[in-house]
């Protein structure tokens, strides 16, 4: 009888199992490594899950730099790994576990480029972070702010190289807000890209376009603003446009048009006083000068000459005229013979009025006579 009741519910449980949905008859799946059982799968396509024994041992991760950026080092759990020319590395730790990872921007060696942490994709704002292993994401993004070594060559409307010398700052500015004032024209280290969040997940980077806000040449703005535009490429030198001008200036007698004068008196618009000579013809020709406010005043002449504004938005022929001595005596001398002959007329007039007076009065003397 108890034989009875055994076989029974043998073959009860036998047939429950053998029921579909019903529970998970246990597979075996041996690992790579030949150690054993590593997965456990249900005969009805359940996902497979992983046995915990199956974590144990080395463990490794991908990073990737964004941008790509061959020749950077990372640190973990006392080994460090330098990312290859497609800017990724595979890091390796002895065992599961949290671990920090840091990035080492400090031993990047580059005569055009440096770089400096920005992020990591887990907005995580330290070059230090935790990550456990094994990871969860296939490859671990960090962000890099790049640098570049970009020199500046000013020229003039012409094309012709204008001495560095000449411009105290000049001002740029990014499309991103960056923005940046040097004192000289030598090679500078700028930004070349930010990195940003994709709304659809990821990082990427942004170039950065820059704009010329500002050159300062004599005291005056000799750009205009945001018209000129440059990225930041490797060894590239930007070559800025200066509005440079020429005045020409031919000083003449006010009266009698010859020559005149010495020198041309340059103010500029920082207050600086610069003396150019005048030619035999009383000309002189200033080239490569600042667009802004300018007065002059012709020297040297006898004479007097005022000092006389002048804008240079263009290039600009001024004819001036002096007043000197021979206008001022000729001036006098014409207003002496002026006054002579009013003096003369005047007396010729009244000699006049008094010999018509005289025979007005004779003639009435005669008149009353005959009556």
């Amino acid at each position: 009888m108890r034989r009875f009741l055994l076989s029974l519910m043998l073959g009860l449980s036998l047939f429950l199992l053998g029921l579909p949905g019903s529970s998970i008859l246990p597979v075996a799946a041996i690992d790579a490594g030949g150690q054993g059982p590593a997965l456990t799968e249900d005969r009805y396509h359940n996902p497979p899950h992983r046995n915990p024994q199956a974590s144990k041992g080395p463990q490794v991760a991908q990073l990737q730099t964004v941008p790509p950026v061959p020749g950077v080092t990372f640190q973990i759990a006392g080994q460090q790994f330098v990312t290859g020319a497609d800017g990724s590395a595979v890091v390796m730790v002895p065992q599961p576990g949290t671990y920090d990872l840091q990035v080492i921007t400090d031993t990047y060696h580059d005569p055009s480029r440096r770089v400096e942490f920005s992020r990591w994709l887990s907005e995580s704002f330290q070059p230090t972070r935790q990550i456990h292993m094994p990871t969860k994401s296939p490859v671990v993004q960090v962000g890099l702010d790049v640098y570049m070594l970009v020199g500046q060559k000013f020229v003039g409307p012409d094309g012709a190289p204008v001495d560095p010398k000449r411009v105290t700052e000049f001002s740029i500015r990014s499309l991103q807000g960056d923005s940046f004032t040097f004192h000289d024209g030598q090679p500078r280290w700028i930004p070349a890209s930010r990195v940003t969040r994709r709304r659809s997940g990821g990082l990427e980077p942004v170039d950065l376009l820059y704009t010329i806000t500002s050159v300062m040449v004599d005291g005056s703005n000799v750009v205009n603003k945001a018209q000129q535009q440059f990225f930041a490429k490797p060894n590239a030198t930007w070559e800025i446009s200066l509005l440079f001008y020429s005045m020409r200036v031919h000083s003449v007698d006010a009266l009698f048009g010859f020559p005149v004068g010495r020198e041309l008196r340059l103010v500029l618009p920082n207050g600086q006083v610069n003396t150019y000579p005048l030619d035999s013809s009383g000309t002189v020709e200033v080239h490569s000068l600042a667009r802004g406010q300018y007065h002059f005043q012709i020297t040297g002449a006898a004479g007097f000459s005022a000092l006389a504004p002048v804008t240079l938005s263009k290039d600009q022929d001024i004819n001036t005229k002096v007043i000197s001595y021979i206008d001022m005596l000729a001036v006098l001398m014409v207003g002496l013979l002026i006054a002579i002959g009013l003096l003369a007329y005047g007396r010729f007039s009244l000699h006049r009025a008094v010999e018509r007076h005289d025979r007005e009065r004779r003639v009435r003397i005669l008149q009353s006579d005959e009556s």
